[in-house]
This record gives C-alpha cells, sequence and structure tokens, in this order.
C-alpha cells in the first residue's frame, strides 16, 4: 500500500484476494432490492464512512478474527427506483392488500353476525357463501387448516367460531357444532384386564382396611420376632 499500489494489486502480492461487492445500501440491500450477503455488518458501517475513491487505513474486525481494507470505487446518490423496473411487484402488493382488505371486511360482517345469534349459513349467505362440514382431529393439518388454526378451534367451547388464515392466504371461519371425544386407543381385552387389576386393588384395600379395623377394635398386637422365629427355616 506504501508504494500506491491499490487494494487488490496488494492483496494478490501478499497471497490475499480482494472482493468487490455493491452496488449495496447500508441494509445490505442490492439495487434490484435482493439482500447482498457476505458483508459484516461493521464493514457496511465503515464503507459508508469513506468518500468515493477513498481506501480505508487496515481495521481489525471487532471478534479479533482479522483485518480487513476498504476501497470505494463508486457512490450513487439516493433515487426512487425506475418504475419499470418495481411496477410488477408493486401491483402484486397491492392487490395482495386489496383482498386482504376485501376478505377482512367480509370475516368482519360474518363474525359480528354470529355473535349475533345467526347461524353461520345465514351469516354467510349474503356473500355467496356455503359453509362446508368438516370432522377434525388435532392432527387434520391440510392446506385449509393449519396448526394454529386447528389449535384455535379445539381451545373454544361448543358452539363458539374463530377465523383464521389459510396456506394460501385466504380466510377461514370455523364453527364448533359438536365434540366427540376420541375411543381410547386399547382393545377390549386390555379394558378387562385393567378392570380386573382395579378391582383386585380395591379388594386386597379393603381386605387391609378391615384387618387392620380388627386390630384397632380388639387392641391385637403383632409380635414380628416371634413370628419370623416360627417361621424361619431350620439351620
Amino acid at each position: 500500500r506504501d508504494t500506491g499500489a491499490t487494494i487488490a494489486d496488494a492483496a494478490k502480492k501478499n497471497g490475499a484476494a480482494a472482493v468487490e461487492i455493491g452496488p449495496v445500501d447500508s441494509f445490505s440491500f442490492g439495487r434490484g432490492g435482493e439482500i447482498i450477503d457476505g458483508v459484516a455488518g461493521e464493514v457496511l458501517a465503515a464503507a459508508f464512512k469513506l468518500e468515493e475513491g477513498e481506501e480505508s487505513e487496515a481495521t481489525e474486525f471487532a471478534d479479533k478474527s482479522g483485518y480487513y481494507f476498504l476501497s470505494v470505487t463508486e457512490v450513487i446518490p439516493p433515487a426512487p427506483m425506475p418504475l419499470e423496473t418495481i411496477a410488477a411487484e408493486v401491483e402484486a402488493r397491492w392487490r395482495a392488500a386489496d383482498r386482504d382488505a376485501r376478505v377482512g371486511a367480509v370475516v368482519t360482517k360474518i363474525t359480528d353476525a354470529l355473535a349475533k345469534g345467526a347461524p353461520l349459513a345465514e351469516a354467510a349467505a349474503p356473500f355467496d357463501r356455503a359453509p362446508q362440514p368438516a370432522i377434525l382431529t388435532r392432527r387434520s393439518v391440510n392446506d385449509t387448516f393449519s396448526q394454529e388454526l386447528l389449535d384455535q378451534i379445539f381451545a373454544v367451547a361448543k358452539g363458539k367460531s374463530v377465523s383464521g388464515r389459510t396456506g394460501d392466504g385466504a380466510q377461514v371461519i370455523a364453527v364448533v357444532d359438536e365434540i366427540k371425544f376420541g375411543a381410547a386407543p386399547i382393545g377390549p381385552d386390555q379394558i378387562a384386564a385393567f378392570g380386573r387389576f382395579i378391582g383386585n386393588q380395591f379388594d386386597r384395600e379393603l381386605i387391609d382396611a378391615y384387618a387392620y379395623a380388627v386390630r384397632e377394635d380388639f387392641k391385637v398386637k403383632i409380635n414380628k420376632t416371634l413370628i419370623d422365629t416360627q417361621f424361619a427355616e431350620a439351620p
């Protein structure tokens, strides 16, 4: 660098490589709105403090992992992006926002009608919509029912309604008409065996309770040492 060589030439002479990046703004976005990867935030911040044609001195990274040099070859003044380059994106965003606003207004009107006691079919009829019955479980995730929407549905009481987005951005209004609890995931033999086990446990508890009551009533004393001696194995 002291000989007047450029950063690229000096890097090459010392076995390193200079990396050219840009155009890029202070938020790491390129001219077309794409994200420019590979630029540390501290390096980008330092670059925007330099003038066009200016080079930095050796600067150590904050994490002490090495040093970097900067050379700003061109500064592009801020300006609105040409309409022809963003027209399609602007139109798509406007249409999406307009659709969301319209759908949101319909959802609000339907949910207001439901809150006043109207059946779902009646509340949706003015908007040319008809209820579609569905039997759901907590695992019924699909393009229509997201996990978030299912969690809302299973959190409300019978007769209540919830709304949420589908996978493609549309809106769903769900009314819980009926709640059924799933059958136990075990067979009848297992249920019978469990019943016998509970019965045996219950009988054992009754016997133990009766024996304890008798001992208490008649002041029965148990000499455990004598019992152990009587039933001990002979030498």
